[in-house]
Formats: structure tokens, sequence, C-alpha cells
């Protein structure tokens, strides 16, 4: 599929492992996810206890990752080491990933003006893998990690005898873990060449060389700190050369840099998992060795080893299309949009491109397997799943789904090759429980995709009643990519429901889940995917229970998403200098308006035009539930100006007027919110005293010559809810015997405020 996307490797040489020789060394590489971190975890989880079962076959000993892959890569290190995990719910994984959600993130007063979230919310979590760290490893266990991040100020870097300055932001830690028994703290140090010449950058070190679990974890902290949700992290660390003055990194020679999520420029670290593998690893029959320094001067990696990469974007079904692709864009704005997303893409992909074309064979080692549903966290860049703990939930099933189909689809058919016939071992069997509440989502979602039969006992019961909904949708949505027969054509017609839907099939449907009519799980047109998936979701009344809502109070999430993504922007906004605070709130209502559009509670203007006018509209509350569509307007209005300001003929009037305001919700957006008018009032003219006393000139043409009830229509739009434009037909009735019916075209522009 796209390059860009999902890799994943497991050992290649499974034939080799089933006919009873020494585990192969096997490498896996996690890639950035943000909250689908949770699929990948739930991913890991399987495949390290897979590994497990299925023992002889590989034996984890290099990990690498970044931003959120660099925790469940080190995870899958820790996970490897200790003792089987039969029960989901008890793995790092889950316990690191699935409480973590917007309401710990986002902590009043904890955030600091650089970042959206708090970095205490990782505070359980972390304290969860201290206590496995401290609970020691087993003297077998010895492995290399690495991760990347970027440096937040570029370092320089002379070439050509100083002649030539290079900026570098792209870095690298690597270390390696050496148990020494449960009981006791692993021995943690820097993985480094100290004859290699280049730069190496290096966390500190003691006496005994050994690096401390705090500096690791600085180092974890810095990769996951993606731009604006997370602050820069402070990273005490050395950059050195070797050579003859090779003194590695003693704590007092380290300084402090500023670093940021190492998937901006490496999200995809394998080309370091290659490297440090050629550098360090050897295979001497049945033992699998790490040198005790490496050699960077080596690139050959051991044919042997086999390499494993996971990520969240290869997909069995088509990608969500992209309004602007293929078109040409039109605006300034548009031209740097789409350079500054292509330059990201290519950019966290880059190392991966490099090694292509520099070791094309390399790729002959990798598997790639494929997520074989939407994942319910990906909507709104891959942030949607912190609102929700049943998404994440759903997205680590649906990692370990993935994971057994990868293991079933590769290993299975070696071992019958090997003459190992039902030899494979899958974790759900081996569990004390299979049936117990903890394998139910998965065995639930197994059965829908693979064995439709039996899933009705699979996925009976009220504990499953939200995760039935989460997969109905996420069906809904694979469907809604597929269902075109352009798809016949391409390889994704490989995927039996990519295909079916392609044929013009009715989505398939989950127990207990009512489908929808017609074609209501169709993507509308201008629809983003996170209005899309909460419509669906709401449609098939899920329940949010982060939000406090009911099931039958589904429709109103959107909204209070919107609210929350908006008071985040409002606190972030208040510790922002200057103008700034204004931009970074505007930046957050867009990304909150790809929920849902909701008009301001009220709004204010000041409009120019035939006639001067202040105006106030805003919505009502209804049993607690805020009204914006339809709104209470007034204005009042400044009439005959010309008279005010010239020998112009005409009396100075001004209007009082009150109606109704209705926002078309289907119509409006972040960009443009369009409206119609119905008002009535009076207009009151200094010519009859302000309606005091009769109209000198009843028979008068001249609009606002004296007092009169008044009637308008019409439209009016706002662009980014601050330039309003308004046209409105004024009819103004005849009161006295003789008076002529006066109507005005009146268009106005101006400013409006929204609070």
């Amino acid at each position: 599929m796209r390059l860009r996307c999902l890799i994943v490797a497991l050992p290649l040489l499974w034939g080799r492992a089933a006919a009873g020789a020494a585990p192969i060394p096997a490498s896996i590489t996690i890639a950035g996810g943000v909250s689908l971190g949770a699929y990948e975890a739930g991913f890991a989880y399987y495949a390290v206890e897979f590994l497990r079962a299925n023992a002889g076959a590989a034996k984890l000993a290099l990990a690498t990752g970044a931003s959120a892959g660099s925790v469940n890569s080190f995870l899958a290190l820790l996970e490897s080491c200790g003792a089987a995990v039969p029960d989901p719910r008890q793995s790092l994984f889950f316990k690191a990933w699935i409480p973590l959600g917007l309401e710990d993130l986002t902590r009043p007063g904890e955030s600091p003006p650089t970042a959206a979230f708090s970095r205490a919310a990782f505070e359980a979590p972390l304290e969860l893998i201290r206590t496995a760290w401290t609970a020691g490893l087993s003297k077998d266990c010895d492995f290399v990690y690495g991760l990347s991040v970027t440096r937040l100020d570029p370092r320089p870097v002379w070439v050509k005898a100083h002649r030539l300055q290079l900026p570098r932001v792209e870095d690298h830690f690597v270390l390696r873990v050496r148990g020494r028994g449960f009981g006791t703290p692993p021995l943690l140090t820097n993985y480094a060449d100290p004859r290699w010449e280049g730069d190496q950058s290096l966390l500190p070190e003691n006496e005994d060389g050994e690096v401390s679990f705090p500096a690791l974890v600085d180092a974890l902290f810095a990769s996951t700190a993606f731009p604006g949700a997370f602050p820069p992290q402070e990273v005490h660390q050395c950059v050195v050369r070797g050579g003859d003055s090779w003194s590695g990194c003693p704590e007092a020679s380290a300084r402090g840099d500023l670093f940021v999520d190492g998937g901006v420029f490496d999200n995809m670290p394998i080309q370091l998992a290659a490297r440090e593998a050629a550098a360090g690893l050897t295979v001497e029959g049945e033992r699998i060795r790490w040198s005790d320094r490496p050699d960077l001067r080596r690139r050959q990696v051991p044919s042997q080893m086999s390499f494993a990469y996971l990520s969240t974007e290869v997909e069995t079904f088509p990608p969500p299309a992209r309004d602007a692709e293929g078109k040409e864009p039109r605006s300034i704005l548009g031209v740097a949009t789409r350079v500054g997303e292509a330059f990201l893409e290519s950019a966290r992909a880059k190392n991966l491109l490099y090694l292509y074309d520099q070791d094309p064979e390399f790729f002959d080692r990798l598997i790639i397997a494929e997520r074989h549903l939407p994942a319910a966290s990906s909507p709104l860049a891959a942030f949607f799943g912190f609102f929700e703990t049943a998404l994440r939930e759903f997205d680590f099933t649906l990692g370990m789904y993935d994971a057994r189909r990868l293991g079933e689809a590769r290993v299975l058919a070696r071992l019958e090759r090997a003459g190992r016939t039902g030899a494979l071992r899958l974790p759900e069997n081996l569990a004390g429980d299979p049936a117990g509440e903890s394998w139910q989502p998965y065995h639930c979602l197994s059965a829908v995709l693979d064995d439709p039969p039996a899933a009705e006992a699979a996925c009976r019961g009220e504990a499953l009643r939200d995760f039935r909904i989460v997969l109905q949708t996420s069906i809904e949505r694979l469907w809604d990519r597929c269902a075109t027969p352009d798809v016949l054509k391409t390889a994704f017609a490989e995927d039996r429901n990519c295909r079916a839907a392609a044929e013009g099939q009715p989505p398939v449907r989950v127990p207990g889940v009512a489908p929808l009519p017609g074609d209501r799980w169709r993507h509308n047109k201008g629809e983003s995917d996170t209005a899309y998936t909460l419509r669906l979701l709401a449609d098939h009344e899920f329940e949010f229970k982060d939000l406090g809502l009911r099931p039958n109070q589904a429709g109103a999430a959107p909204v209070l998403l919107r609210e929350r993504l908006l008071a985040i922007g409002r606190q972030i906004s208040r510790s922002q200098p200057g103008a700034q605070a204004s931009v970074v709130e505007a930046a957050m209502k867009l990304a909150a308006d790809q929920i849902t559009y909701v008009p301001p509670r009220h709004t204010a203007w000041v409009l120019a035009g035939r006639e001067l006018e202040a105006g106030l509209s805003g919505g009502f509350i209804v049993e607690r539930r805020f009204i914006g569509a339809v709104r209470l307007h007034a204005a009042l209005q400044l009439n005959n100006l010309g008279s005010m300001l010239s020998s112009e003929h005409g009396s100075p009037a001004f209007s009082a007027l009150g109606g109704i305001e209705v926002l078309p919700a289907s119509l409006a957006t972040s960009a443009l919110q369009p409206s119609l008018i119905v008002r009535g009032g009076v207009l009151l003219s200094a010519g009859d005293g302000y309606g005091s006393r009769s109209c000198p000139e009843p028979t008068s043409t001249a609009v606002g010559s004296c007092s009169r009830p008044a009637l308008g229509a019409g439209v009016a739009a706002t662009v980014l809810e601050r330039l309003r434009v308004q046209v409105l037909w004024n009819y103004y009735f005849p009161t006295q015997a003789g008076n002529v019916a006066w109507w005005v075209i009146s268009p106005g522009f101006g400013l409006q405020w929204v609070f």
C-alpha cells in the first residue's frame, strides 16, 4: 500500500524456528500515533504474548520508537522480559493508555503557556513503568533501546574543517538495558561507539558509567512532546565524538537543551534500528549477543535478524479523499498549506525512504501488516481518542485483532511447511478464562469480522453495548471508503469487507446494533471526518460516559466536545502574550469547528451603509441546552445620515428594531455563517417630534420625514465571525391619510464581535 503507511514486520524465518533451531533476534520499531497509541499498545501487547506463547520462534532484542511509539516500544521490551500477562487489562500497555483521557490532560492551572495539555496526566502510567523497572529484570534480559527526538533549537554541525555550518534538529538516544535479577533495577547505559568520529548524543552518566532512570524518563518525555500539545522538555545530554579524547558523558559535562516530539523529523526510526543491529548485534550459533561497544562503521545487518515496524496508517481500505488533492491552489494560504502538509509528511518518513534508496534488499525482510478497520481515535488528527475511554478501548482491541491476523497469515503457513500443523498457540487460548470480561471485546470483534454465525453469542451482554456501537460505526466508516466500483480495480479489493462494499452489499451488522435507515451511514458532502464519526455514534445512541451523557442525549456530544476544545483554547490564550492570545484562541476555534459549528452565545456588530447600524443577537437556553440557530435580534439605526452631515433635505431619524435571526446549521461553517433576518419596530423622526405630533408633510416620499412602524427582512453573512455583510428590505407603513408607503433596500458592511 502506501509507503508512508504502517509497515509491521515479524520474524521471517519461522520455518527455521519451527524446525527446532534457536530463536532468531527480532527488532520492533513503533512510530508515533497520538491517541492511536492505544491501538499500538494493543498490537504490541498481543505481539509480545504471541511470541511468548510460541517460544523458540523469536527473541526481541532491539526496539526503537518515536513519540507515542517510543513509550510503546519501551513497554514491549519490559513486557517481553517479564512473566506472561494473560489478562490484557492487567498489562502495562492497557494501564498506561486506556485511562489517559482529556480530563487528565487538561488540568486548569497546570498547563504551561507553551502547551495545551499537562504532563501531570502521565504521573500514573509513569509510576507503573517505574514500579516495573524497580522490580528488576531477569539476568538473561539484554536489549538495546533507541528513541528519536527533535531539538527545539538547531545544533550547528561544522564540516569541511569548520568552513561549513549545517543545522541539525533531528537526534537520537540509544541505550542498552541489562537485567540484574529481580529485586534490583536493570543496568542502563549509553550504547555508543568510542571510536566513531561522528557526533553521538548521550545521556548523563555517573562515575560507574550508568544512566539514571530519571534521565531516561526525560528523554521519553522529550520524544512525546508533540508541539503545542505538550511543552518542550529539557534533557541534559552531551554531544560527543569518538577518538583518543573519549570521555563519555559525565554528569558534570552534560548541558540542558529543549527538545520536542521525535516524530516531527523521524517518525519512522527503522533506519536507527538497522544501524544499531549492524553495529552491535552478533548471532553465534544459538547465542544472540550484544557487543559491549557498537562499531558504527559496520553496515551489514545480521542475516538472521528480523525487523518489525509498527505505525497506525496502513489500511486495507482507501484513505479519506482530500478535497484539495489534485487541484491547483487558488490562494497564497492554499499554497502554503499544501507545502506545509507535504513537508511534514515527507520529513516524518524521510529516513525510511533513505533506507529504501540505500538498501532496497533490506525491505525484503519486512512483512506489511494492515489495519482492517478504521480506528476510533483517528479523527481530529488522531486526538479524537482522548475524548472517550470506550474509543481507546476499541482501538486497543483492534490492535490485538490485527496482530493476530498477521500471526495467522504469516506464521501458521510457515509452521505447517515445517511439519508442525496445528502447533500455533494463540494468547487468547492460553488465558485462564478466555471467556472472561477482558477478552470479550476481542472475541466479539473477531467473530463479527471472521465468523458471523458466532457473533450473536460472542457479542452478547450489556457490558459490550458501547463496544458494539463503536465496532458498527467503524464498519460503516470502512463501507463508506470502499463503496465505489473503482475500488474493485485496486488492491483494496483483496479485503473481503472492502470488496463487499464495492459490490454494493450493505454494511456488516453487529448483533445488538440496529442498522441505520437508507444511506444514513454514508459520509455527507462537506462533512469532516470528526463530524461524520460523531454523527454515526449519535445515531446509534452511543453512551458518551466521559461527557456525562445518556444514550438518548448522544446528539449533544458534538456541541459539548466543541465547548471543551474552546475552553482549552481560552485557557491557553489567557497565558499568551499580547496579540498572540487572539491568534491561539482563533486556531483552537478552527479545530473545534471541525467537530461541529455552533453559533456564539452573543454577537454584536456595527455596520455602515445607507444607515449606520449597531446590533446585538443572542441564543437562549431551553432545558439547560443552548439554542444558537434561532436567535433574538435587536438593532438601533441612525437614518438620514446625509441630513445630519450636510445641507441635504430631510429630518434626522432613528429606528429601534427587534426580531429573529436564523442561522441554518447545514450552511454554517467556521469560515462563513449565513443568516436570515426578520425584524420589526419603529422609525422615529425629528420631523414630527419623534411621534409626539402629526407629520408636517404627510405626502412626503422622503424616508424618515416622519415617524412610522417598520418591518424588515433580509440576509446577512459573517466571515470568520468578524466581518459582517447585511442586505435587508425595509418597509415603512403609512399611518395617516395621504401617507405614501416607503420601502428601502439597505446594504451594510462592518465588524462583528462575539462573546
